[in-house]
């Protein structure tokens, strides 16, 4: 079993300090932190009030959340570089394969492989070296 170190990190929620820990890197438990603190203050703005009522719970939840989102959108982010840079890699495939196709249509066309003509070339030519 493979043990994480677990890190402490103190963020800025809604104008409180809390201790956020996990086995990821510190980044991720700032976007965590800031991305709960921007929700509570947009809702702050849609209902104004002067003290929000919310539990510790309820933050535990939200920060499970947050946690979750941010992990599926940054694997979401790196599926769709790599499904880019596939896609590259299938275009060059792609196009290397008809240049293939167009060489092959043109030596079907001359009757003869230009792979034989080239042989028969190079036998001659060594033939030719032989004769005295």
């Amino acid at each position: 079993m493979d043990i994480k170190e677990v890190k402490n990190l103190e963020v800025l929620i809604d104008g409180r300090v809390y201790t956020l820990a996990g086995s990821c890197s510190e980044e991720h438990l700032q976007r965590i932190g800031r991305h709960i603190d921007k929700k509570i203050a947009e809702a702050r703005r849609v209902k104004p009030v002067t003290a929000y009522n919310f539990d510790l719970n309820t933050l535990y939840i939200m920060i499970n959340i947050v946690d979750d989102l941010i992990y599926k959108t940054d694997r979401a982010n790196t599926l769709e570089s790599e499904n880019n840079r596939l896609a590259g890699e299938l275009k060059k495939i792609k196009a290397e394969n008809d240049e293939l196709k167009s060489k092959l249509s043109d030596e079907d066309k001359s009757g003869t492989p230009k792979n034989a003509a080239l042989k028969s070339e190079a036998a001659k030519a060594e033939a030719a070296k032989k004769a005295p």
